[in-house]
Order: C-alpha cells, then structure tokens, then sequence
C-alpha cells in the first residue's frame, strides 16, 4: 500500500470513530453504536502499539507439548515444579528479562514467578503457555478467550492424536487474528517415525495438508504450507538438556520455528504481524457494520421508500380534495350568525342593541358564550377530517411494514414513531384545530370605531333636522320677507305646528324608520361578514390540516433522505476487504 492510500484508509478511520461517537444515528441504535465504538477504541489502541514487544500464544489441547516446546527453546526444564500445572489455570508467561510486559496485559493469570531467559534472538517476543483448552475446568477456555485479543501471533500445538479435535476449530473459528499470523506446530513426529519408518515423511506431509484442510473446512483459516512445521520437540529439548549439539532432522525442523521468533527481532516484521491483525479486526468490524446498518436488501428498501412517499403524497391530496371545506352545518351557521348579531348590537350601542333584541327575539342566556361553544369545535372538525387523518396515521404503519425485518427496522421505529405519534395526536391536534378557527372568527368580531358609531345615527339625525327645518322654514321665509303672515305669525305657526300629535308621530316614525333600515343595513353586513369568517376560518382549518399531513409525509421523505445520506456516508468510511 502506497503512502497516500493509507493516509487515505487513517483518515477515513478517524471519520468513522466520529460516526460512531454521534449520538442518535438513524441506522444504528445506540446500544449496538457504543458497541461498535468499543470496539473501534480497541482497534485504534492497538495501532498505537506497533513497536512494541510482540506477543505469541501457545494454545493447544491436553498433552500435545506446549510446555515441552517452551522447555526446548530454553533449552532447560523452566517448568519447575512450582509452575507446573496439575492443578492448573494458569498461563506460563516466557519473557527476556529486558523485556516488560506490556501494562494492558491484566497479569491475574498468570503463573508466578515468570519465567525468564536471556535469549538475545527472543528479546522482542513474549510466549504465553496457555492452559489445555479441552481440559475439564471449563475456567480455561475462558482464560484463552479473554487474552487472545492481546495476542499478536498464535502458535497451534497439535499432534497426530489432537490435531482433528473438533473443539479445536470451535476455538480457532472464534477469534479475529489474521490467518498468515497463525502457524501450525505438528508435534511429536518421532512418534510417527517410530511407527511408519521410511514412510514417515509422506505421512507427516499428507498429515500438514490434512489439518490445514481443517482449518479452512472447519475455522474458515487460509494456513499457508509455510506456515506449518512438524516438529519433534521432547528429542530437542532433551538434546539441548544433554548437550548434544549434532545435527539432526528434528533439530533442523526445530530450527525453523526458531528462525521465525527469531525474525520478529527485525522492527518491520514486529509491525507487519500486527498490521495484518488490525487489518483484519478494521475488516470484521465492517463487516459487522455492514451487516447490521447497511448490505443492499437496506438500499434497495430505501430506494423503494423514496418512490412510495411521492405516491403517498399524491393519495393523501386525493384524499383530502374528496372531502367539503364546510366543517359547519347550516343550524351551526345560524347559531354563529345569531351570536354575531347579538354582540354586533352591543357594539353598536342603543337603539341597535334594542332593536335587534327585538327584531330576532334573542333572550339574555340563550345562547351559549362563544368559547363554551367551541369548545367541542375542537372535536367537530377532527371528526370532519378523520378520513384524512387516518390516511396520515396509516403511512407510519405502511412506511414501517416496508422496513420490518431488515437491520434499520428498529432505528426507522424510533426516528419516526414519536414524531408522527405528536403531529396526529387527537387530542392535542383537536384543540389546535378549535383555537385556529377560533381565531380567525374573531379576527373581525371587534367593536367597531368610534366613528362608524356615530355614523350609524346619521340617518336618524338627517330624518330628525328635516323635520325641524321643516318647521323651521316658515320662520325664515317671514324673515326674508317671502311669507305673508309676518314673522310673528309665521313662528306662532311653527310652534303650533311642531307640537301637533301628527308631527310628533311623525317625526317619532320618521326617526324610528331610519334606525330600523340602519339596523337592517347593519344585519345584512354582519351576516355577510360572518359567513366570510366563517369560510376563512374553514379555509384556514383546513390548510392547518393539510399542512399537518403534509409535515407527517415531509417528516418521513426527510427520514429516508438522511437515513440515505447516512448510509452512503458510512458506506464510504467503512474499510475496504
């Protein structure tokens, strides 16, 4: 890999951490993202830890040798009786005495003292012995689980006998090491070769391609021929206990595991075992990611759901066209129009209050004040809109049957159910619904001005100063000297005139007559008005109502978009196979 590609493949990590530490991802929930991100914290720790010492398992089943591979480097019985392991849960740690264990590495496991050696070609390598895994204490399988995350390199000890334990491959198929990180040691080969002789070596040959078969059949492990040594390690350790040092077969099979501890010496090697296990830990990780937020059974139900939410809105403005703006019956109409009048002659003042009390025979508390009439309104109009409400409550129902059973199905849940469970809650939308229209009746119920008060008596006022001038007028023709009678006649005359029963009658109607057409004029304009009101406030109602399930389908197309979005982003960050 170029340098560009992994700076490339380092930023892009750094961006799914930041992914994975926002709270309320739409496609992971949160649950399942704190584990992700545990698990991503985990990762990039070890990418801090390249040059460390490398640390090597030995795992195996009862009996195959591990400890007596150790005791073969060593080239002594490290395995005193103090250490060995009858009783035994503990792990056997072989370490240069220059080289620290690292402090992440919890240490309750491990036998005491540790062993120590000053192998100059072992310096920058730390061998754990671990328990038998197939043992009766199930207390050591869960010790090799619990530090094998920490291991860098895994030596697997079997032998003729072992080597096909179907546990074995349980183990192997649970961890996340790379597969060129995992080597095989065939022990006990002395043993076949007292058996088969001369045909030792084809049978030890079909036995290495038997068991790395295994792996691949049974632990999905791809273990490269080089990557598997037959080995005899009681003859080398007993050699190097004796001090032979004539060469021998099983000493130069030997020498190969050693040749390769020994090339973890070199920084390079070190940083390349542990690169492939965090390549392949970064690898699982997407994997798992992909599996649970992504894979395109998930695009495709996304892509399916943008379609479908353009149609949705379609049927839902069918739905609504098919149903009147007129939320009010005709009594509901009058009984508004009534209550108008009533407070319309109010504002007006007397004659009109009056009046219109007795043109409409309205009585004091007949009628129910406005706001204890609307306040079933409320109700009223919800019931008118059900149809459409309904179909608005459905699309959460329909939008969530397109997702269930796919990985985004709980995320969908709970991005989606509070905020449609909100915008179509009976109550709470009922009681919007009947201060809307509320508002808008009262938007022109208010007392009229001052000077459209004075003007409704001017009819009145002009009928009332024609009939004075009417009396009037003699007076001032006797002054101008048009009038035969003399000024004084002609005022006895008016006066005369002006208090006669016919004229008083007269006027009285006369005046009377011009409120009650005033007051007709006044009715007329406050029904018209309030039929107007009351289509504006239907008209508004409805547009309330259209708005809300127009938000509930905005609400759902946005959830795709950013559930989309979110899913090209994460696709993009997470690493490549």
């Amino acid at each position: 890999m170029n340098a560009s590609a992994s700076t490339a493949d380092d930023r892009k990590w750094k961006q799914l951490g930041s992914y994975l530490r926002q709270e309320h991802s739409l496609l992971l929930p949160d649950k399942n993202r704190q584990s992700f991100l545990e698990d991503w914290d985990d990762i990039s720790r070890q990418q801090e830890k390249l040059d460390d010492a490398l640390l090597i398992g030995l795992v195996g089943g009862t009996g195959v040798g591990k400890s007596t591979f150790i005791n073969a480097l060593a080239g002594q019985e490290i395995s005193r009786s103090s250490d060995r392991r009858p009783t035994t849960d503990r792990i056997v740690v072989y370490r240069h005495v220059d080289t620290e264990l690292p402090p992440q590495v919890p240490a309750d496991d491990f036998a005491q003292p540790l062993v120590l050696h000053e192998n100059p070609d072992l310096t920058k390598a730390i061998l754990f012995d671990f328990p038998d895994f197939d043992s009766a204490e199930q207390a050591h399988h869960g010790i090799i689980q619990r530090y094998v995350g920490f291991l860098d390199v895994i030596l697997i000890v079997v032998d003729d006998v072992k080597y096909a334990d179907r546990r074995l491959y349980e183990l192997l198929s649970s961890i996340n090491h790379d597969s060129k990180n995992l080597f095989v040691l065939f022990n006990k080969i002395d043993r076949l070769r007292n058996r088969y002789e001369d045909k030792t070596d084809e049978v030890v040959r079909d036995l290495l391609i038997d068991v790395r078969q295994k792996m691949t059949d049974n632990a999905g492990l791809d273990i490269g021929s080089d990557q598997a040594f037959p080995i005899a390690a009681k003859l080398v350790m007993d050699d190097r206990v004796a001090g032979n040092e004539t060469s021998s077969t099983h000493q130069e099979t030997f020498a190969k595991v050693e040749g390769l501890l020994t090339s973890f010496q070199l920084e390079k090697h070190r940083r390349t075992a542990k690169e492939r296990n965090i390549d392949a830990l970064q690898e699982r990780l997407g994997q798992r990611l992909s599996e649970t937020a992504l894979g395109s059974e998930n695009e495709s139900i996304l892509e399916e759901t943008s379609t479908m939410i353009a149609n949705w809105r379609r049927q839902i403005d069918d739905t609504l066209r098919g149903i009147p703006v007129e939320v009010l019956s005709e009594r509901d109409r009058r009984g508004l129009s009534r209550q108008r009048l009533r407070r319309a002659g109010a504002h007006w003042g007397l004659p009109f209050s009056l009046l219109f009390t007795l043109l409409f025979e309205l009585r004091r508390g007949k009628f129910k004040a406005p706001a204890a009439e609307l306040s079933a309104m409320g109700g009223r109009i919800f019931q008118h809109y059900r149809g459409f409400l309904e179909a608005i409550g459905n699309l959460r129902a329909r939008f969530e049957s397109e997702l269930m059973g796919s990985t985004i199905d709980t995320a969908i849940k709970e991005a989606v159910a509070e905020p449609v469970d909100s915008a179509i809650d009976q109550t709470r939308l009922a009681d919007e619904l009947a201060r809307d229209f509320q508002r808008n009746l009262q938007s022109h119920d208010r007392k009229p001005r001052t000077v459209s008060r004075i003007a409704c008596h001017l009819p009145a006022l002009i009928t009332l100063g024609l009939a004075i001038w009417s009396r009037l007028y003699p007076i001032l023709a006797s002054v101008t000297g048009e009038s035969d009678r003399g000024l004084i006649g002609s005022t006895l005359g008016a006066l005369v005139g002006t208090l006669s029963p016919t004229f008083v009658l007269g006027t009285i109607m006369g005046v009377v007559l011009a409120y009650v057409l005033t007051a007709m004029f006044i009715w007329l304009r406050e029904v018209q008005m309030m039929e107007s009101d009351i289509h504006q406030a239907e008209l508004a109602v409805r547009d309330v109502v259209a708005e809300r399930g127009g938000e509930v389908v905005e609400l759902l197309d946005g959830r795709v978009k950013s559930l989309k979005s979110e899913f090209d982003r994460l696709q993009g960050l997470l690493p490549s196979p």
